[in-house]
């Protein structure tokens, strides 16, 4: 079976990953998480299973397949190791300017590095 993009380039950086089958964390949902530091990212299936997968439009089923899913999660990991050791945090960044119309609003977004590698997913891949 042939490896995937983000399975391959993770290898050349020396990223480590893991499949975590085994943890549930109601009340608390990480579906994957990165520790840069030590290069290496993990992936909770079963909050995948029990609370992502549920959340996926049907006209995006092929999405639920496994190999699919770990590849999304692994790219989204893949931007916080590019914003870590190459491109800046974007949590850094104090202010957002936002424009509606002729109002521009200047605004804190806390979670600026998940919107970040959210975008960078869906870029990648052309979803959602």
């Amino acid at each position: 079976m042939q490896e995937s993009r983000y399975k391959c380039i993770i290898k050349k950086e020396g990223i480590n990953f893991e499949i975590n089958n085994f943890n549930f964390t109601p009340g608390y949902m990480i579906f994957s998480q990165i520790i840069v530091n030590e290069k290496k990212i993990t992936i909770y299936m079963k909050n995948i299973e029990k609370e992502f997968i549920p959340s996926i439009p049907e006209k995006y089923f092929l999405w639920k397949a496994r190999d699919r899913l770990i590849n999304l999660f692994l790219c989204h990991e893949y931007y916080h190791y590019l914003e870590y050791y190459y491109i800046g945090l974007t949590s850094s960044i104090d202010k957002v300017n936002l424009k509606f119309g002729f109002i521009n609003v200047k605004k804190q977004l806390n979670s600026l590095n998940e919107i970040a590698a959210h975008a960078f997913v869906k870029e990648f891949y052309d979803i959602w």
